[in-house]
């Protein structure tokens, strides 16, 4: 590695990742000459978010690319994939009165309670095979149909669309 193009480099501010791009090297074999040639890059390139935060004190965890408010957004958005994915792959409408206008209606039921996972509800950062798995116990139910279910108003049953109703 040449000193003075290192020099040069660190000068103009750039990270340790970007210097390595720009001579067409490893980011460890670039922090290796660095080290050895005693340069420092920036110490606030550690902290920069895509949405232009590079306060220190926006940030936490191991995951310093990202600021709170963006790891919280991207936390809500596969949390919302997630819940659809499941509502689609239990057929995407209530399983007793068909309703399927607002996902946000409609919920997971556990037919055998026995079965269910104690941490099912963490389920959004689940693999998809564990959730398949644990969802061949389940129907998709309005909040509605729901409600009434644990009222012991109406008995669901394994097989789709078809429901007890007690008078």
């Amino acid at each position: 590695m040449n000193k003075s193009k290192l020099k040069k480099l660190v000068i103009k501010g750039l990270s340790i990742r970007e210097i390595a791009c720009s001579v067409g090297s490893s980011y460890t074999n670039t922090n290796y000459w660095l080290k050895k040639f005693k340069l420092t890059t920036r110490k606030s390139s550690r902290y920069a978010c895509h949405c232009g935060e590079k306060n220190p004190s926006n940030f936490y965890g191991h995951k310093r690319s990202l600021c709170a408010a963006c790891m919280n957004a991207l936390a809500v958005k596969r949390s919302q994939q997630v819940r659809l994915r499941i509502i689609q792959h239990l057929g995407g409408a209530c399983s007793y009165c068909g309703y399927m206008k607002f996902s946000c209606a409609l919920d997971v039921h556990h037919l055998d309670s026995a079965k269910k996972d104690p941490q099912f509800h963490a389920a959004r950062f689940w693999q998809w095979p564990r959730i398949e798995k644990e969802l061949k116990n389940c129907i998709l139910l309005c909040k509605n149909c729901h409600a009434a279910t644990h009222a012991k108003l109406i008995f669901p049953s394994s097989e789709k669309n078809e429901v007890e109703v007690k008078q």
